[in-house]
């Protein structure tokens, strides 16, 4: 797909005029970027790009008119995708054009979260390499893998204190005195979330306790955890 073909597209959705012909056109556009596999070498950046821009701009047009619900498996194909593509972004090279700013915003136009992948903090950190202190008109869904914490942690300690403690490891490593639109969006995510579903008040020790337990990796690794 070429961008005439993609405007040509866009501007089919932007006419629909019942939820019947839209609905068509996000299971069309879904079923087009479910079927493109990012694991070949041959992969069209460009045919991805226009694809997978459709069917979000159908599916938030179709989400911000009608009340119907779509089967879950259209919204799976937004979120995987969203995540396929940001752990392959190092490793393929068909998507280098994401490696730049601009690019990466243009390519998420439509949407209004982008989850990150369900396994490190190394792809939040090609994020924050990406972006630095660009700003962005999505926010992120984050997602990691808790092990490292769950490894050297105090049992009692909840889930939001770990991740609010990974967030904060980040960004004092990765960058401590200036902004960034990844890491200060993670940081934030985190301690609100600890708001949310923790009395802080009665963890302070917990998480000192926990900072003390994250030393050990410091002395071991060389990592900066302190607060």
């Amino acid at each position: 797909m070429d961008y005439f073909l993609y405007q040509v597209a866009l501007e089919q959705i932007n006419s629909c005029k019942t939820a019947k012909e839209l609905e068509e056109l996000v299971r069309k556009w879904g079923g087009a970027v479910d079927s493109i596999s990012l694991y070949v070498n041959s992969a069209d950046y460009e045919n991805l790009k226009f694809k997978y821009k459709l069917f979000v701009a159908s599916l938030k047009l179709f989400s911000s008119k009608y009340k119907k619900v779509l089967p879950d498996y259209i919204y799976r194909v937004q979120s995987i995708k969203q995540q396929s593509i940001i752990s392959n972004l190092q490793n393929k090279p068909f998507l280098a054009p994401l490696l730049n700013s601009d690019e990466f915003i243009n390519f998420f136009e439509f949407d209004s979260i982008v989850e990150t992948p369900d396994s490190s903090t190394c792809f939040i950190t090609v994020l924050h390499n990406i972006l630095l202190d660009k700003q962005v008109h999505f926010k992120f869904k984050f997602n990691q893998s808790l092990g490292l914490f769950d490894y050297y942690s105090i049992p009692e300690i909840s889930v939001q204190i770990k991740k609010y403690l990974y967030a904060l490891r980040l960004k004092q490593t990765l960058s401590p005195n200036n902004p960034s639109t990844v890491l200060d969006a993670y940081l934030t995510e985190t301690l609100a979330d600890i708001s949310k579903h923790t009395n802080l008040s009665k963890n302070i020790l917990l998480l000192q306790q926990h900072i003390a337990a994250l030393q050990t990796y410091q002395s071991t690794y060389g990592v900066l955890v302190n607060g």
